[in-house]
């Protein structure tokens, strides 16, 4: 990735980081040295595994995509059977071709 490319992409992060937390986090991080990013880099990976695992563990939200999934059969299937009549008959028409 180009410095360039990097520095926009930063931006348009910053940006975004502001709408959805303080202005205290952003200046903390650019003020922060290569060691205390690396600290940084590493706590935010142990709380996105934390968060996945909770998320797993969830037993209402994995109810609620049993759930899901159970109401949203008779459409998959349709669609799947759509899908093969359509290749189906776009074989036959080159067939006839």
């Amino acid at each position: 990735m180009s410095k360039l490319s990097a520095e926009k992409e930063i931006v348009k992060l910053e940006k975004k980081l502001r709408k959805i937390q303080n202005e205290e986090i952003i200046s903390e991080l650019r003020a922060s040295d290569v060691q205390k990013l690396n600290q940084h880099i590493l706590t935010l990976a142990k709380q996105q595994q934390d968060i996945v695992t909770a998320k797993a563990n969830d037993e209402e939200l994995e109810l609620l995509l049993d759930r899901k999934k159970e109401l949203e059969a008779p459409y998959n299937e349709s669609l799947k059977i759509n899908k093969l009549k359509a290749r189906f008959i776009s074989l036959l028409l080159k067939e006839k071709e």
